[in-house]
């Protein structure tokens, strides 16, 4: 089993200007590459794999986990995730990500 982040970047509260969508206007590729790095592995090789929510940034934006389990450990997976959310209210927890 592994817990780890689902992405390595923030949402981005909104298009302003100098905000994080600006900024990667021109090389979306690599800004979708830096989103996805954390997901894509277990894309490929097939791990089970689920995202949960686990708090919000400080802009009030969510934020998640992903649990990854070993290979056709689908039932794992999902009862770690379900034991999670019956025990964390993740949406209290302010400054996930600062």
């Amino acid at each position: 089993m592994l817990v780890m982040p689902t992405c390595i970047l923030t949402a981005p509260k909104n298009h302003t200007p100098g905000s994080y969508l600006e900024a990667v206007e021109d090389n979306l590729a690599s800004a979708n590459s830096k989103g996805s790095r954390n997901t894509m592995p277990f894309n490929y090789t097939g791990h089970p794999a689920m995202a949960l929510p686990v708090g919000k940034s400080p802009a009030g934006l969510p934020a998640s986990m992903q649990i990854v389990g070993r290979f056709f450990d689908d039932p794992l997976v999902m009862r770690t995730a379900y034991a999670y959310q019956q025990s964390v209210d993740w949406d209290k927890i302010i400054g996930v990500g600062s």
